[in-house]
Formats: C-alpha cells, structure tokens, sequence
C-alpha cells in the first residue's frame, strides 16, 4: 500500500468527520481534543498527528451512534502489520459488495475503524473483549450510551471474530494458475459469513430488532416519524438519511408488509444505505481505489468504480475479486519528506 505523505493526508482529512455529530464539551475534556483539530494541523504540532485524527474520528462516532440511537460497530484494525492489508480488503469487499442482507445488518449500526488499543482509551471497554486479536478481521459492537464516561457500570461491548475462509493475498504474480471466478465465489461465502456473525454479535449485544427500532425511534422528532410512516405506507419520498437513521423501525415494518410493498419498499432502502454508508467515508479510514499503478484515495465512487473488476495493476500483480475498493486504516503517519 503506497503511503502517504503528511500533506495528502490532512488535505484529504479537512472533512474526515463529514456526517458525524460534533464532540461535546465532556468529549473535548475526556480525550483532550481541541476544537479545530482536524483542520490540518501542521507537521510536528502534535506528536502523532495521525493518531490524534483517528482519536477525534472515534470520538465523533461514539456521539453519533448515541445521537442516533444506534450501537457503534468497530471495525477493528488488527495489531500485526501482515493483518492490516487482509482487513483493509475484507472490510472493504463486505461494505462494497455484501448482498442486501449484509447492507440491511451494517446499516443498524454507527461504523467506525479503530484499534483495540483506542477503543479501550476512549469509549471504557475493559478485559477480554478488547484482548488483542490474532485475526484479520474483528469487529466489536459498543454499548454509546455510556461510552467515554467515568462510570462504575462497564460499557456494554459484544465481539466478534468470523472464521473466514483463506483467500489470496495481493501483489501475487500473474502465474496463470489464478482462478478470478472460484476465488470470488469463495470470498462471496467469507462475506456472506461475515454478515452472519454481526446478526449473532447483534443477538449477543441483546440488540434485537424490536430494541433497535424503539431505539432510534426516540430520537426521531414527529415529523420524521410521519415522515417514515408515509414512506412505508404510500412510498412518499424521504431523504436517504432518514431512511437509514429509521432503517430499524422500516425493517421491522416491512417484515410485516404484503410481497409488494417490500418489493416496492426494499430497493430503495438498499439504495439509501449504500448512499449514506457505503459511497461516504468509514470514520477512521478512508477508502482507497487500486486502479493503475498504486492506490488512490477517492472520495466518492461513481457507479463504474462500484463494479467488480480484475485487472492487472503495472502487468505485475492482481486485484483480488470484489477488493478494487478497500479501505486505508493509517495505521502510522508516513515519513515527513
């Protein structure tokens, strides 16, 4: 993965927190974050000031997964160097290519990438949940409501760690003994498994769809829950945000409506998950396009980038099926040159 220098990092981070709630003034004080400090801050400022960013984007989740009444699921970054590219890839593949059952599960909740290490500082998890991980990919399910204060009660977090099935890695040679189509119809089953161990972590967290619907319910105002009513009732268009912020009470509506109705319904909440989620920013990382010779950060992906596609970056390695588009933790500041 081609680092980056300090400059290209914070002119892509000035709207590293776009979409998430501002931290409060308890926030500020508990993680000594300085207001503004996520607009470039200059080289040697701070000490790490990559660790100081990811530090702010954490703490913004935690208020927005609380503001929206949402569990906030971490997409961990493992500790062992030869890890962080396998997550960065898995991750990434399960965001951009999870079936609509995938996308209806990760939309539950308020996604950000952080180390065990930062989960543990700023949001109070404690003991064998936030243990170091020996696997590519963990993900935890954190309890906000409590998060980041100084309580006697534990902060509720559920883990979870998939066993997933062995796939390439990058950079592997042209040799001809690839297979592209059985290699995705392998990673297809690694995603799929994924999406099946956040329903039983969302099971275990006693995050049920009933509890996740009065959940967000609450901090929905009369309007938007008119809004969403309408919406089930005689499809009246509501902005895809609203759509994701009330996707809990719309799923449990819609298990309940006729064949028609959610065939009308279901397009168009798959489509506002991916709008809100999947084309923005993870808090914590950026995605990063494995097009041509290096990754580039992109913003957002059009259409044609969504799409799956092998290619041969310099003649001199393979894309991975379904990992054109992953995801870049920063996991170190790169060199200041």
């Amino acid at each position: 993965m081609k680092p980056l220098d300090r400059r290209t990092f914070f002119s892509h981070s000035l709207a590293a927190a776009s979409g998430l709630v501002a931290a409060p003034t308890w926030l500020v004080r508990a993680f000594g974050i300085e207001h503004g400090a996520s607009q470039d801050p200059q080289p040697g400022a701070v000490e790490d000031p990559v660790a100081k960013w990811r530090k702010e984007q954490l703490a913004a989740a935690i208020v927005t997964a609380k503001a929206h009444g949402k569990p906030l699921l971490v997409l961990v970054v493992p500790d062992e160097k030869d890890k962080v590219w396998r997550a960065s890839r898995w991750f990434g593949a399960w965001l951009t290519h999870g079936d609509a059952l995938a996308r209806e599960t990760f939309g539950l909740c308020t996604l950000v990438c952080a180390r065990m290490s930062e989960v543990e500082e700023m949001a109070g998890v404690r003991g064998d949940t936030v243990a170091k991980t020996t696997k590519a990919v963990t993900m935890l399910l954190v309890d906000p409501t409590r998060a980041g204060q100084e309580v006697d009660k534990p902060v509720r977090a559920t883990r979870i760690d998939p066993d997933l099935p062995a796939v390439s890695d990058h950079g592997e040679l042209l040799s001809g003994r690839e297979d592209p189509e059985e290699e995705e119809v392998v990673r297809r089953k690694g995603l799929a498994v994924m999406t099946a161990a956040l329903q039983a972590g969302l099971d275990k967290h006693s995050a049920s769809l009933d509890e996740l619907a009065k959940s967000s319910l609450r901090t929905l105002d009369d309007a938007q829950q008119k809004a969403l009513t309408a919406w089930v009732e005689v499809g009246t268009p509501v902005p895809a945000e609203l759509l994701v912020l009330g996707l809990p009470e719309l799923r449990r509506r819609l298990a309940a409506a006729s064949e028609a109705e959610r065939a009308a319904r279901l397009p168009q909440l798959a489509a506002a998950i991916e709008t809100v989620v999947v084309r923005r920013q993870i808090a914590g990382s950026r995605w990063v396009n494995s097009r041509g010779c290096g990754p580039q950060l992109h913003e957002i992906p059009t259409p044609e980038e969504m799409k799956h596609e092998i290619m041969p970056p310099c003649g001199l390695g393979i894309v991975p099926p379904l990992c054109g588009r992953f995801l870049d933790f920063y996991t170190k500041p790169a060199d200041p040159k």
